[in-house]
């Protein structure tokens, strides 16, 4: 199975809309279920987590203050994490 990809951050986003479609839709699931779908190995590395085995760090799925949702984005179904009040948008 294809691994959704990195689409757009809220991060000057301008399509405030799509973003206020996003949070009405939103459902909240839990890590394994995001990890199901999306490419978990570059949203790590791109926000400095712990990936490869025996690599140090912590972890995405450890870190508490992290909420995954499935949602709709621009009318198509998405997944989304919210990262520090930042979210990132997968399709």
């Amino acid at each position: 199975m294809l691994k959704l990809q990195l689409q757009a951050t809220c991060v000057g986003n301008h399509d405030t809309d799509a973003l206020e479609i996003m949070a009405q839709h939103d459902r909240e699931i839990t890590y394994k279920t995001f990890a199901r779908h999306v490419d978990i190995r570059s949203i790590s590395e791109l926000l400095g987590y712990a990936y490869d085995r025996g690599q140090e760090g912590m972890r995405l799925s450890q870190d508490y203050a992290v909420r995954f949702y499935r949602s709709v984005w621009k009318g198509k179904p998405c997944y989304h994490m919210d990262w520090s009040r930042i979210d990132h948008i997968f399709q």
